[in-house]
């Protein structure tokens, strides 16, 4: 592998130890903030970029509320290929040895880790997870493009030759600033620490890996074109239009808490505070003695505006994924604030997504038995090879389970697709008792439930007996019952009610 030169890594590293922040790195803070619902910050910025009275701006946010994430929702909602815990295999590894990968995973929390990690990945444009040992154990990194960054090989942007990352991103009243932590550059042979300056770290020398390769796994939906590794402007349209729906809501908020009621005016010569732009209670008009009067004004502005405006900003994010908003009624007076995302919609994403979680599952994977071999833990030895799993790492994510409202309806589709043989019994145990069950799991759940209904019809069976009843088959009394129906639906189409 490409090894990055000393003059990349000092750029790399003095990008994130610089005091000017890439307008890169500020969005995907911007949208990192939005995916944790601490995005107050950027929608009051918003504010200030569109309106021009500074009162208005500080009155407006005193109502800014983080309930339209439409983002993070649709992002959720739409990516699946983690909601179930997948099932890997290592091809040509022995039994034990796949055995104790699962469950290395299942003690590092892998399953959990990625059911997040995709949608953010996918919203971030890209993500990151580096494994390491630290005092004998295994601790997995993960990275965010809001405080890391690449180098790649010159004219090969999807090449990256070193990562560099701050340890300590800092925030500050929403803006990201440089860290105070270190910054810790890895590339195909090392650690390399340095200070929040940029400088080697004193004390803290390099610590070799020799994999001769980058034990890191990125998961990249968006594939890097041209020159350049990042693409920071997909998925824009689902930070603006969270930061857009809260600014309707805020400003709602704000006129609604003053023109919901009928209001007292006195008008004319009038002691006391003059008027005041958010009235809480009757107001006091200066005027000439000749204007003297009393009057109650109707102040009530319609929620409906805002709440279309809101609507047609969820409208058109579903539009653009795929999804659906109920109509919206002219009379009412909330909105829904949901996108409802068809099967075949959010299996289409599926689809797409798939190929490069594929990818990314067996970097990840061949990344941590990396790790685990260079720091020769003892763990390594029971774990399949680096090279088994570059030759035979196989990961099955099974497919997207659809839900149903109606459990006849749930019942009708499995038995088409076992009509169509295209269904196995092992897809249905999977499906209510979880996607991670092995073969033999599936065959000893489906052996258990078998022979337990079969005990159960004996049972039966032998109570009517004893009972003097006629005993029937289940292919008997199907077909009686099935007579029966057939019976009864000849009737009620050729008998007639004498009159």
């Amino acid at each position: 592998m490409k090894e990055a030169t000393p003059e990349q890594l000092k750029s790399l590293v003095g990008g994130l130890s610089g005091v000017t922040i890439p307008t890169r790195r500020r969005e995907m803070h911007r949208r990192w903030s939005i995916w944790e619902e601490q995005f107050r910050d950027h929608v009051i910025q918003e504010l200030v970029n569109t309106h021009e009275d500074p009162e208005v701006v500080e009155r407006k946010s005193r109502f800014i509320k983080t309930t339209h994430n439409i983002a993070k929702d649709v992002l959720t909602d739409t990516c699946t290929v983690w909601a179930n815990p997948p099932i890997r295999k290592v091809e040509g590894a022995s039994d034990e040895e796949n055995a104790e990968l699962s469950s290395l995973y299942e003690e590092l929390g892998i399953d959990e880790i990625l059911q997040d990690f995709h949608p953010l990945s996918v919203f971030l444009t890209e993500a990151t997870i580096t494994p390491t040992v630290v005092d004998g154990e295994l601790e997995l990194h993960t990275l965010y493009p809001y405080y890391y960054d690449v180098v790649t090989v010159e004219g090969r942007p999807r090449t990256p030759i070193a990562y560099a990352w701050t340890t300590e991103p800092t925030l500050a009243a929403g803006e990201l600033i440089p860290s105070g932590g270190e910054i810790v550059a890895l590339d195909s042979q090392k650690w390399t620490y340095y200070g929040s300056d940029g400088k080697p770290k004193e004390g803290k020398p390099p610590q070799e890996h020799g994999l001769g390769w980058i034990p890191a796994a990125t998961l990249k939906l968006t594939p890097s074109t041209g020159s350049y590794w990042a693409h920071c402007g997909r998925h824009r349209r689902l930070a603006d239009a969270t930061i857009s729906a809260s600014i309707v809501s805020a400003t709602l908020d704000h006129v609604r808490k003053v023109q919901n009621h009928k209001m007292y005016v006195e008008l004319g010569e009038t002691e006391g505070k003059a008027q005041i732009p958010d009235p809480e209670g009757g107001q006091k008009v200066d005027g000439s003695p000749q204007d003297n009067r009393v009057d109650i004004l109707d102040f009530v502005t319609d929620p409906l505006g805002f709440i279309t405006h809101i609507d047609s900003i969820y409208r058109t994010i579903a539009h653009a994924y795929g999804g659906e908003v109920a109509m919206l009624a002219r009379d009412s007076k909330s909105h829904q604030g949901k996108i409802h995302f068809p099967f075949e919609s959010l299996n289409e994403t599926r689809r797409k997504h798939i190929g490069a979680c594929r990818r990314f599952e067996k970097a990840l994977c061949r990344a941590i038995v990396g790790v685990l071999t260079a720091a020769n833990h003892p763990r390594a030895a029971k774990l399949p090879t680096v090279q088994q799993i570059d030759d035979g790492f196989v990961v099955d994510f099974g497919t997207l389970s659809r839900s149903f409202a109606n459990p006849s309806d749930e019942m009708a589709h499995y038995e088409n697709l076992k009509r169509h043989g295209l269904i196995h019994p092992h897809d249905l145990i999977r499906k209510y008792y979880g996607s991670h069950l092995t073969e033999d799991h599936c065959d000893s759940i489906l052996r258990r439930n078998v022979e337990g209904w079969s005990t159960l019809h004996t049972m039966q069976a032998d109570r009517r007996e004893s009972l003097g009843a006629t005993v029937e088959s289940d292919a008997e009394q199907t077909g009686r019952i099935g007579g029966l129906e057939h019976a009864g639906n000849n009737t009620s189409e050729h008998e007639q009610p004498h009159g």
